[in-house]
């Protein structure tokens, strides 16, 4: 399968290579969809301040396949849903969107962000800047 290709679905009993971004991915998506913003700060201040460019980045584009799938969930497609073993969190997470009309947007802000990475951003600054984004385009401002 694609998702098994690009190493972000397990493989039998076994995690995808890519296992640890993919949970960094969800999490920071679990961080975005709390309304209160705690988590959005909370994975900021648990990014290291430097040196860890390519795992941040692998971590940030986990996000955008997680960002996918809440949408693919959101419009009934879970033939596209590339993390079917999380597709009861996936629906309920996108049951908490009003719009998911939202997502591409903040696909655009997390793809902006990697792009960042290329240069010296703090990535404890970029997390926390970046989720709250996000959490505005797919629940609305506060």
């Amino acid at each position: 399968s694609i998702g098994r290709a690009l190493g972000v679905r397990p493989q039998g009993d076994q995690p995808g290579p890519r296992d640890d971004s993919r949970q960094q991915g969800r999490a920071l998506l679990e961080a975005a969809l709390d309304r209160t913003g705690a988590a959005a700060v909370a994975a900021g201040h648990a990014e290291s301040p430097a040196g860890a460019r390519a795992g941040f980045s692998d971590a940030l584009e986990s996000l955008t396949l997680w960002l996918r799938d809440v949408a693919a969930a959101a419009a009934g497609a879970d033939d596209v849903v590339l993390t079917r073993d999380a597709l009861p969190w996936l629906r309920e997470a996108a049951r908490q969107l009003p719009d998911p009309a939202g997502v591409p947007a903040a696909i655009r802000a997390v793809e902006e962000t990697i792009q960042l990475t290329q240069i010296n951003i703090n990535p404890q600054l970029a997390t926390a800047a970046l989720l709250r984004r996000v959490r505005t385009e797919l629940l609305g401002p506060r």
